[in-house]
């Protein structure tokens, strides 16, 4: 639930590791008070756009 215990880097050595199986990554976008956007929603976003199939 924490954003600091992302890591981005690991994320994307998984994906490269394990491509032939991997089809999405789960998130739970949450807000805390005083945030104006989910930390977990914004690395989702990357890691999509990264690895994104394209046609």
């Amino acid at each position: 639930m924490d954003w600091k215990n992302q890591d981005l880097d690991r994320a994307r050595a998984v994906i490269e590791t394990h491509r032939q199986v991997v089809v999405g990554r789960k998130a739970r976008p949450t807000l805390k008070l005083g945030e104006r956007e989910s930390p977990t929603l914004t690395s989702a976003l990357i890691l999509g756009e990264e690895y994104a199939c394209r046609s």
